[in-house]
């Protein structure tokens, strides 16, 4: 079992203009009896804003990946994250960008990004 110290993730991103980013922190630990190997996939219906948008998730503490993946490089697979040993946590930041190299036609669009966590173990 994920137990999270969020009833849910949500990163609000709204009015984005180039170079913009909006995070989220969470804690995730491992409630059940052995080790899992935490994974996320982000789905989600696509339009021209996701072509654009960056994501990138790391443990806090630790650097952030530079660059941040294109979104859609997190759609393509279940992504892991780490291995969490019974009542291990992690604390985790995400991160949604606009970068600056975005151009004027992603005004006005709207993305929803459903994040799909995974325990496997």
């Amino acid at each position: 079992m994920i137990l999270s110290d969020l009833p849910s993730c949500r990163i609000v991103a709204v009015n984005m203009a180039p170079g913009d980013a909006a995070y989220e922190t969470l804690t995730i630990r491992n409630e059940s009896g052995g080790p899992f190997t935490l994974s996320l996939r982000a789905t989600g219906s696509r339009n021209r804003l996701w072509d654009d948008l960056r994501m990138g998730v790391w443990e806090v503490g630790a650097g952030a990946p530079d660059p941040l993946p294109p979104l859609l490089w997190w759609t393509a697979r279940d992504n892991d994250l780490a291995t969490l040993q019974a009542g291990e946590q992690i604390k985790l930041k995400l991160e949604l960008e606009l970068p600056a190299s975005a151009g004027n036609a992603d005004q006005n669009l709207a993305a929803v990004i459903d994040l799909v966590w995974k325990a496997r173990g």
